[in-house]
C-alpha cells in the first residue's frame, strides 16, 4: 500500500531528479558519486546529501543550524568540486536554514525548489524565524535568493 509519506518521497525524488537531469548527463562519460552529512539531533538529524562528477556538485537540502550549514560548505569545499546547485525539497526550515554559509562560501550556486516550496517558504519564513531565533540565538538565519 502507498502511504503518504511514501508519495511525497517519490514526488520528492522526481523533482529532485527533473532538476537535477542537466547536470547528470553531463558526468554520464564520469563517475556521479554521492555522500551523505548526518546532522545530530540539534538539527533534528537532517541528512543533505551531495552529489558530485568529475568537476561539480549538487547539494539535496540543507540543514537546521548555522554551525552546521558552515561546516557542511567546508565539507564541499575540501571535495574541490564546484557547487552550481542546491535543491530544497521542503518547506520546513531544517531544510534551508543552514543554506547562508554554503551560498556565501558559492556564490555562484543556484538555490532551487518547486514554486510550491518557494511560496511556501516565502510564505513562512519570518513566522519559523520569530519561533526558532529565540530558541537558537545566532544558530539560525535564512536570507538568501532563490
Amino acid at each position: 500500500m502507498i502511504t503518504r509519506r511514501t508519495s511525497l518521497k517519490l514526488a520528492a525524488a522526481a523533482g529532485t531528479l527533473a532538476a537535477l537531469a542537466p547536470s547528470m548527463l553531463r558526468a554520464a562519460n564520469g563517475e556521479l558519486q554521492w555522500r551523505y552529512f548526518q546532522a545530530d539531533e540539534a538539527g533534528f538529524c537532517r541528512t543533505p546529501v551531495l552529489l558530485t562528477s568529475e568537476h561539480e556538485a549538487i547539494l539535496i537540502d540543507g540543514g537546521f543550524t548555522l554551525p552546521f550549514g558552515r561546516d557542511l560548505a567546508e565539507a564541499i569545499k575540501l571535495t574541490g568540486k564546484e557547487l552550481t546547485t542546491i535543491y530544497v525539497s521542503r518547506n520546513d526550515p531544517d531544510y534551508y536554514f543552514s543554506l547562508r554559509p554554503i551560498v556565501e562560501a558559492f556564490p555562484g550556486a543556484r538555490v532551487i525548489a518547486k514554486p510550491t516550496t518557494v511560496q511556501a517558504i516565502e510564505a513562512n519564513v519570518q513566522k519559523k524565524l520569530e519561533i526558532w531565533a529565540p530558541k537558537l540565538g545566532g544558530l539560525v538565519r535564512a536570507r538568501w535568493r532563490m
